[in-house]
């Protein structure tokens, strides 16, 4: 999906159990560049992910699949996740993601993991050179600027920046 650089303005979604956001769900091999969103109203209650662009990411293709999401920007919002929330993706269980200049203004807050980016980053991949201007908080688990929570060591955060504030019961 190739936005040629234009917006979505008001994005609002209340969520179903596949989760809210542009996309419920992005799988093996998608490529997402040079989108904006303004205005992303997000507000999902139970256990349901959420991010302006997807509420989860997870491969399951062959190995080499990976998601491409570069020159994708959240410029202002409210997003509000019941399990994972992230400015650009509430969840990433599987594969290879790779986000490049990419960033976050919205506010994220969840019930469990929070990041500006994305909750949680279970598998391979990288962010480089991306930034977080929202606040970040979690009422019951960890959060972070960048990403919330990492569960592998095949990520790599580089040349990237926080200077939203961050927050959460767990650190």
């Amino acid at each position: 999906f190739k936005g040629n650089n234009h917006t979505i303005y008001n994005l609002t979604d209340t969520g179903d159990s596949h989760g809210a956001g542009l996309f419920r769900s992005l799988g093996d091999a998608a490529w997402i560049s040079d989108l904006n969103f303004e205005n992303v109203s997000l507000n999902v209650p139970g256990n349901i992910n959420a991010g302006a662009l997807a509420a989860r990411v997870n491969v399951q293709g062959s190995s080499g699949e990976h998601i491409d999401v570069d020159n994708v920007h959240v410029n202002s919002g409210s997003i509000t996740g019941g399990a994972n929330a992230g400015g650009l993706v509430g969840c990433f269980t599987g594969g290879y993601l790779d986000f490049w200049n990419c960033s976050n203004a919205a506010s994220v807050k969840a019930y469990g993991l929070a990041g500006g980016l994305t909750a949680s980053f279970q598998d391979s991949g990288r962010c480089w050179l991306c930034q977080n201007h929202g606040d970040v908080s979690s009422d019951t688990e960890s959060a972070g600027g960048i990403v919330g929570y990492v569960c592998n060591i095949g990520i790599t955060v580089e040349s990237c920046k926080n200077d939203g504030t961050v927050s959460a019961a767990k650190n």
